[in-house]
């Protein structure tokens, strides 16, 4: 794109003057090579949605080989609104998101073991959400979501949009200090693509290198892995193909959670509008599929690392 961009201002000139004109100073080989870049990046773009089609279908053997309850990807449904909205209401504010996960994570012994990496003896006794932390200059901070085991505890900052990190330190180390009976693993979740922003502002921001994921370490504060909202739909994606679910209402619940992190937090694309991209497209339809092939191999490689895990 680039040289064909360099090629139309030497061939066509910059700053053409009122009333001066450029037609027949082009001639058929300038307009070839447009024709071959279009060519080019339609069927990159359509060849990205034919491997995440096959990619569905690949995923959707291994949900009906599975144990759990359903027998297709949470993304074959056809939620596209030019079809009328199908599917749950998606929650609006960070807090409502943070009362659905709490909802799939209370009940349950295999979420958070998956989720969190760790080993547990038990289901959660407790989850709070919007936790008040009275501090002791009376400015009260909130947890949005504390996770309570016998002896161990786990606290998530939730982050949709919201890039204003400066109170995540303040809050663990309060929270420590309002609950200091347990052993404590802090995160911070967000989605991926706010990343960047995240290093970008914190100083603190260091790289696990078992992880290879950001942390946070703050000097005499407690420290606070980073994960991301598709962490979360791959745990829920998990439990739910091997059966490790609480009961069929858990199962639901969990199913449509998935679903929508899937698609309204990370962007991905539903099966049916894929096999629609896929297809041989005009140049008016092309443009929104142009702009979202790089999110189609994105969604291409989690679909495969998914089938592959």
């Amino acid at each position: 794109m680039d040289e064909w961009w360099a090629a139309s201002e030497a061939g066509m000139g910059v700053g053409v003057g009122v009333g001066e004109s450029v037609v027949g100073e082009c001639d058929g080989g300038w307009w070839g090579s447009v024709d071959t870049w279009w060519g080019d990046f339609a069927g990159a773009g359509r060849e990205t949605a034919g491997a995440v089609v096959a990619a569905f279908e690949r995923a959707n053997e291994q949900w009906a080989a599975g144990e759990g309850p359903f027998d297709t990807d949470p993304l074959a449904g056809d939620t596209n609104m030019s079809r009328g909205e199908r599917g749950p209401l998606p929650p609006a504010t960070e807090p409502d998101w943070s009362t659905w996960l709490a909802r799939t994570l209370r009940p349950s012994h295999a979420l958070p073991e998956t989720l969190f990496d760790t080993t547990l003896n038990d289901n959660p006794t407790t989850v709070r959400t919007e936790a008040v932390l009275p501090n002791a200059d009376g400015t009260d901070r909130r947890a949005d979501l504390l996770i309570f085991h016998d002896d161990r505890a786990v606290s998530i900052e939730v982050k949709l949009g919201d890039e204003n990190y400066a109170k995540t330190a303040e809050t663990v180390a309060l929270v420590e200090h309002h609950y200091p009976n347990y052993e404590w693993t802090h995160v911070l979740l967000l989605p991926e693509q706010q990343q960047d922003a995240l290093t970008a502002t914190l100083d603190s921001t260091t790289i696990d290198t078992d992880t290879e994921r950001p942390r946070l370490d703050w000097p005499g504060k407690p420290s606070v892995r980073v994960l991301y909202w598709r962490d979360v739909a791959v745990a829920l994606r998990s439990c739910l193909v091997r059966g490790a679910c609480v009961d069929a209402y858990w199962a639901a619940n969990a199913y449509l959670l998935c679903a929508s992190i899937e698609r309204r937090v990370v962007g991905f694309q539903t099966a049916a509008v894929v096999a629609e991209l896929a297809g041989p497209t005009g140049i008016v339809d092309l443009l929104p599929t142009a702009q979202r092939t790089r999110l189609l191999s994105k969604q291409l490689r989690y679909l495969r690392e998914w089938v592959e895990a």
